[in-house]
């Protein structure tokens, strides 16, 4: 499941020549993020060490995750959204098992010098979804 996800993403990506057609289509990818609830967006729920405002809430239903997130920043919210994306309707097993898959994942997203910090962050709300699947 969270593979068959991931190869979307990376086909998806193949077809942007620069770096900001990529950051254009996160863009994108944020604006059709289901909106979160206010009552989600609480302090146990907010990401901490990002200059925006980064929300990320975790709901066990049977034996799948899903996943809700929010942001004020429109490429953070973008990139949250790939992560919803992917991980959403999974087992906790396999979130937690799929983190190099994930991490390779934004070597398709983003190319170039320029994307270093953008790959840092997505490797860090990558790390923050894992900690809420071990924390919940």
């Amino acid at each position: 499941m969270i593979d068959d996800r991931i190869d979307k993403i990376k086909n998806e990506f193949k077809s942007f020549n620069d770096w900001e057609a990529r950051y254009k289509h996160i863009i994108e990818i944020g604006k059709q993020l289901a909106p979160m609830s206010e009552i989600d967006k609480s302090e146990a729920n907010k990401i901490k060490g990002c200059q925006s405002q980064v929300w990320l809430s975790a709901k066990l239903v049977g034996d799948k995750i899903f996943f809700e997130a929010d942001s004020d920043a429109s490429i953070v919210k973008g990139v949250i959204g790939l992560l919803v994306y992917v991980y959403s309707e999974s087992t906790p097993d396999e979130v937690l098992s799929s983190f190099i898959e994930i991490l390779i994942l934004w070597r398709w997203v983003c190319v170039g010098g320029r994307d270093r910090d953008m790959g840092d962050f997505f490797v860090g709300k990558s790390v923050g979804v894992r900690n809420k699947v071990i924390a919940d």
